[in-house]
């Protein structure tokens, strides 16, 4: 879907609940320039979802930005940005929206 023009967006999530240490691009979607989305890119999808538009869960996105064992994320509820700790598995988990693009 197109978001705007310069990217677009997959349809649907391509991981639930994963942090950005543990976390692989598929090597076909990768291949074909999906990517994770920038902070400013997944603020973006969050004006899209805050339409209606995307098909998003009300949790927690992770953008391809953050530190050594550290997600920068957007609650697509809320709109709350956040530096998620990943020290360990279950902390920092995010939902995953890949963008390329066009």
């Amino acid at each position: 879907m197109k978001v705007n023009n310069k990217i677009e967006m997959l349809n649907s999530d391509s991981a639930e609940n994963i942090n950005h240490y543990d976390y692989q691009i598929d090597s076909n979607l990768k291949e074909l320039g999906w990517r994770l989305p920038s902070i400013e890119e997944l603020k973006e999808l969050f004006q899209i979802h805050k339409n209606g538009i995307g098909n998003f869960f009300e949790d927690w996105y992770m953008t391809n930005e953050g530190g050594a064992y550290q997600n920068s994320c957007i609650h697509f509820g809320t709109g709350e940005e956040q530096l998620r700790n990943t020290e360990e598995s279950h902390w920092g988990c995010c939902r995953v929206r890949l963008v390329r693009d066009i």
